[in-house]
């Protein structure tokens, strides 16, 4: 069975938590506002690139991930940060 290489899950890892330090200053008193362009964009490419990654890694394309390749028209600050904690759970277990 195929897998990531460690390096890469370690990257991403890293840009889950560079998201998720980016979006926790806002929860408390905009959490339910929408995340900016910016952070949506950065948000959508982590995801992006982990679901590019599914035919190297074949956990990636168990069904519990079908909510977060399928994404949202829209984002606010406490979804994004449950996404990525949720996100953040899962590459640690593609180690």
């Amino acid at each position: 069975m195929p897998v990531i290489p460690e390096e890469r899950v370690f990257a991403y890892l890293g840009r889950c938590l560079e998201l998720s330090a980016a979006v926790a200053p806002f929860l408390a008193e905009r959490g339910t506002c929408e995340i900016p362009d910016g952070l949506r964009g950065k948000f959508e490419r982590l995801v992006a690139d982990l679901q590019g990654e599914r035919a190297a890694d074949s956990r990636l394309d168990a069904e519990a991930w079908n909510w977060i390749w399928k994404g949202k028209q829209r984002y606010n600050y406490l979804q994004v940060y449950g996404r990525l904690a949720w996100l953040n759970l899962q590459i640690f277990d593609l180690l």
